[in-house]
């Protein structure tokens, strides 16, 4: 299991703390990551090999529920 604080993946992402608000398109729970801006979470997102994945905003770090991986080609993204 990921741990708060925990740095994943090579874009710098920083893990800050699981959510119980899943993934709008098929409710799989999401982690809280912040990023340096919205190409790190698509990156993130096409990289990951969990169903784990949610976005954040902007600088305030306000939370934006977003899509799992296991749902990424429904956005048009491809591996």
């Amino acid at each position: 299991m990921l741990s708060p604080g925990q740095v994943i993946y090579e874009v710098g992402l920083e893990l800050l703390n699981a959510t119980e608000d899943g993934c709008l398109l098929c409710d799989e729970p999401l982690i809280v990551m912040k990023g340096n801006n919205q190409e790190d979470f698509l990156r993130a997102m096409l990289n990951s090999k969990k169903q784990v994945v949610m976005t954040v905003s902007n600088k305030e770090m306000s939370v934006v529920r977003g899509i799992c991986s296991k749902d990424v080609n429904f956005i048009g993204l491809k591996k």
